[in-house]
């Protein structure tokens, strides 16, 4: 990214904005549901606490995604952070393996009603007490019902690549 910058519209103001967040660094965490048909997940980075009274979360989720679709027909959420090691699961559920097939050798239990990765950094079960319009992502705002984890060093994203700390 350049450190001149533009201030008209268009497809190239909004590769500046890409590049400007690319410098960001994000953790990396697995955004789950349950289906009559199985566990399914994506990969985000716009994940953050919201309050600790009461305990919420932020999810920020694209309209297109059928994950979100699935949070919002059965009303909770699962967020899993991601260990350095979950690069493939990242990946895999980024849209790497086809959606049904994602959680297909990848150890995880179902805590209230929604999967969350066994070897997560910490994992996070909510259920959905609020959805607020963001462009073309929703903010999905859950309640927590359970949170459980351990410690190691976290996946992170940083100028579009897995990078550990």
């Amino acid at each position: 990214m350049s450190s001149s910058g533009i201030d008209d519209e268009g497809e190239e103001r909004s590769a500046l904005f890409r590049d400007a967040f690319a410098q960001w660094p994000s953790g990396v965490a697995v955004i789950s549901a349950m289906t009559a048909d199985g566990p399914v997940g994506m990969t985000g980075t716009a994940v953050s606490s919201l309050s600790l009274d009461p305990l919420l979360v932020m999810a920020c989720l694209a309209r297109s995604s059928s994950t979100l679709a699935h949070v919002r027909a059965e009303g909770a959420f699962g967020v899993s952070l991601l260990r350095r090691q979950d690069r493939a699961v990242a990946v895999a559920c980024s849209g790497g393996v086809a959606k049904e097939r994602r959680f297909v050798g990848v150890p995880h239990d179902v805590r209230n009603g929604v999967p969350v990765l066994r070897h997560a950094l910490a994992w996070i079960t909510c259920e959905v007490r609020e959805t607020y319009p963001g462009g073309d992502h929703l903010i999905v705002v859950g309640g927590v019902t359970g949170v459980g984890g351990s410690s190691g060093d976290p996946l992170v994203w940083h100028e579009r690549e897995f990078r550990s700390l």
